[in-house]
């Protein structure tokens, strides 16, 4: 009996250890987060971004407007309001899953030119 008892114990914590939860797998690299909030999103809007070579600067207007390089002129929309914005810019599209927005620094994943969600680019106010 008492081998069956410790049986089963061994069974039962093993079993614990294999479905454990891990905090959750993360999310397909292109789809939201849900963890900015629009307080976060609202720092993005109205500034100019550089990024880290300060070669391209981007602004993100309340309008829906986006600008690159204070003259190339598109669109973006936030996509099902998550934290993916939708981007079209000169008859190209493309996705940013953004990471984290601050005062200051921005940080997002994108699928343009191929980029496949792959890499995390930061955004600063000053170049």
């Amino acid at each position: 009996m008492k081998k069956i008892i410790l049986i089963g114990l061994a069974l039962a914590f093993f079993g614990q250890i294999a479905c454990k939860d891990d905090g959750g797998s993360d999310p397909a690299p292109n789809s939201s987060t849900g963890k900015l909030t629009d307080s976060d999103k609202a720092l993005l809007m109205n500034k100019k971004w550089f990024d880290h070579l300060g070669a391209f600067n981007h602004q993100y207007k309340n309008d829906g407007t986006y600008i690159i390089n204070d003259g190339l002129v598109g669109t973006w929309k936030w996509r099902n309001k998550g934290d993916t914005m939708d981007l079209v810019n000169n008859g190209d599209a493309w996705a940013q899953v953004w990471v984290s927005i601050k005062a200051n620094e921005a940080q997002y994943k994108t699928n343009q030119s191929g980029l496949g969600f792959k890499d995390i680019f930061t955004l600063k106010t000053t170049p």
